[in-house]
């Protein structure tokens, strides 16, 4: 029996993917990501859901978080989960790019932070677990989540397209080894990439 939904969100900065994941037994969602919130907000609306109850960065440029803080606003519990470098790009608007940009971001509330461990695996629901996976390389605070069938790359691994590893906490040797890790998990998994199009039923043979 399937019990995880995925909900995919075009975000308006970079067009960045936010997901929102879901099942018909409970009220409450999980983000991967957050850009634009107010596309989040009216699906929970539209489908009766009344709680955010945590998002799992899959990295921490700024394109990938600038909407916790207007999330956090409305949902004062929120729980933000990444990896230790995570949380340094979220405190900090020169690791997380925004600095360069219209507007910069640095997380509002450090409590609401929790640092995740490779490996680790996270409760969801009751019987439903996501995975954590570190693969650095594109930037040093990439994650990979796993949940059931459905994986979640972020901007480690988009099939068809080289890693972007050219920004100051890159590195193309983890960007390689990352690679090959995705793709070993990746297998018979639905692929949800940071940028782009959702992959079902991945076939790893086609991008190696």
């Amino acid at each position: 029996m399937k019990f995880l939904n995925v909900y995919r969100i075009v975000n308006s900065i970079s067009s960045s993917n936010s997901f929102v994941l879901f099942t018909v037994f409970a009220d409450d969602v999980w983000l991967v990501d957050c850009g634009d919130i107010e596309p989040i907000l009216e699906w929970m609306h539209d489908n009766g859901k009344t709680l955010i109850k945590g998002v799992f960065i899959t990295h921490s440029h700024y394109d990938h978080i600038y909407g916790l803080n207007n999330l956090l606003s409305i949902y004062p519990n929120l729980r933000i989960y990444t990896s230790l470098f995570g949380i340094a790009g979220l405190l900090s608007d020169k690791l997380n790019l925004s600095r360069y940009m219209e507007s910069s971001f640095v997380c509002a509330v450090k409590s609401n932070i929790f640092e995740v461990s490779d490996n680790e695996k996270i409760c969801l629901w009751n019987n439903v677990f996501l995975e954590a996976f570190f693969t650095p390389g594109h930037d040093k605070s990439c994650l990979v989540y796993r949940v059931d069938n459905s994986i979640f790359t972020g901007d480690s691994f988009i099939p068809g397209l080289k890693v972007v590893a050219s920004f100051p906490n890159s590195n193309k040797e983890d960007a390689v080894i990352s690679k090959s890790r995705i793709l070993s998990l990746s297998k018979g998994c639905n692929l949800y990439p940071g940028h782009g199009e959702i992959y079902e039923n991945f076939q790893l043979e086609k991008y190696i």
